[in-house]
């Protein structure tokens, strides 16, 4: 693991901000790399990172990152006077289309704005708590890239924001050496504000991606946050969200994931105002050899908040995936409403799905509920459509779509976006 952390983590000799970058290697190199005898990571080799040689990527041309972008972004209904903002990072880029004046890259900030870019180096409060894992601390190290997104008070978008991640192959559309790519995002919605974002990943080619990701949502403010994750078989993903919730907020995160390499996405929440409302919900399509990990932690601290956690899964050949739901209501936090539910179908006698939906309530008055269920599709239903003159395939279809319909059905207008046809049905017929 020693060789792997120094390949994963070079030094950084000339780097802006040295003494907030020495700070976190420091906690890094006392933490090392995660294995497999911590819980986390029971069921996640990193061995999949211990065989990429990575390089510096040449600079991406513009013109390629506007091309990838129009490729990816429906343009709106409106007319052209009211185009799409649109974020697109790859490599060591950050480019910024039609985006407001609250929308800054990273790169900028760390250049140009001492103050701001040395307080997103720092570990918020929920690292602090939660201080042992060592991508976060990596990311702090070395990354190079990313955005601020600072939505003013009162401040309502018509459209959502788009940020487009893409490797280094994908962008340029070419064989790029491997890459690894540590991102900062950090989203603040002032009070009473509403924003919709929508995340693509496009990794085509070798690559590791490291994201932290930090959400702060104000009083009577709203943040809906849609993340298509469509990667190539050797990339590696491994993003961390942290957010923060004042009273009456809203945080609604979707997450449709068809893996790659290794796909792992931990997500912490803290409801930290009364009335505060989040949900995060899952749609999981694997095939392959592709490894999925979700891990969701709504920690209650406030009274009268709701957590939703809804998660559905689809498996086929040797793909697996691990869901770990948890909510933690603390004393005090009465009048909580707590749901979980993963539910997950296996095409394959070798595809694998760990599920682990956790409660712990130190509050009275709570409403709570959790479960989870691993099956196949069922046989009963397969014969009854199939005599109804449905072919054996359009029976598993059909099945397989009101299946994953339950996540896809809690999506708002504003996300109910081509691209996730696209990807759910594109990925249901190569399952099948």
């Amino acid at each position: 693991m020693t060789e792997l952390l120094e390949q994963l983590n070079p030094p950084q000799t000339a780097a802006l901000h040295a003494a907030q970058r020495a700070a976190a290697n420091q906690q890094l190199q006392r933490l090392g790399l995660p294995d497999q005898r911590s819980e986390a990571w029971k069921y996640t080799p990193l061995r999949a990172l211990s065989t990429m040689q990575f390089d510096r990527s040449d600079s991406i041309p513009e013109t390629a990152l506007r091309q990838l972008a129009a490729a990816l972004v429906e343009p709106p209904d409106q007319a052209a006077d009211d185009p799409t903002a649109i974020i697109v990072i790859a490599g060591d880029q950050c480019l910024l289309v039609h985006t407001p004046d609250w929308v800054q890259s990273m790169a900028e900030l760390l250049r140009t704005d001492t103050d701001t870019a040395t307080g997103l180096l720092q570990p918020d409060a929920q690292v602090r708590e939660q201080a042992s894992d060592s991508f976060i601390w990596m990311n702090l190290a070395q990354c190079n890239n990313g955005v601020m997104i600072a939505v003013p008070p009162g401040m309502k978008l018509d459209q959502p924001l788009h940020i487009v991640y893409a490797d280094p192959a994908a962008a340029s559309q070419s064989q790029a050496a491997a890459s690894a790519n540590h991102i900062r995002v950090h989203i603040h919605c002032g009070a009473a504000s509403a924003v919709t974002v929508i995340e693509h990943f496009v990794h085509a080619g070798t690559s590791f991606s490291n994201i932290y990701r930090s959400m702060e949502v104000d009083e009577h403010a709203s943040l809906d946050l849609l993340q298509l994750r469509a990667a190539g078989d050797a990339a590696v993903m491994i993003e961390h969200s942290h957010i923060l919730q004042q009273a009456s907020s809203s945080c609604r995160l979707w997450a449709l994931d068809t893996g790659g390499r290794l796909s792992r996405q931990e997500v912490r929440c803290a409801l930290q105002g009364k009335n505060a409302d989040f949900a995060h919900h899952g749609l999981l399509l694997g095939h392959g050899r592709r490894h999925m990990d979700q891990h969701v932690m709504a920690h209650h601290s406030a009274g009268d908040c709701r957590s939703r956690q809804l998660f559905r899964s689809v498996l086929a050949d040797k793909s697996r995936a691990v869901v770990n739901t948890a909510a933690l209501v603390g004393s005090g936090a009465d009048g909580s409403d707590v749901q979980q539910h993963t539910a997950s179908i296996l095409l394959s006698a070798n595809a694998e799905m760990d599920a682990k939906p956790q409660l712990e309530i130190l509050a009275d008055e709570v409403v709570a509920s959790h479960g989870a269920t691993i099956g196949q599709l069922d046989d009963d239903a397969l014969f009854y459509l199939r005599s109804r003159g449905l072919t054996t395939a359009q029976a598993r279809t059909m099945l397989l779509r009101g299946f994953v319909q339950t996540v896809l059905d809690t999506l708002p207008e504003a996300l109910r976006i081509a691209a996730v046809e696209r990807v759910v049905a594109a990925q249901l017929e190569m399952l099948l």
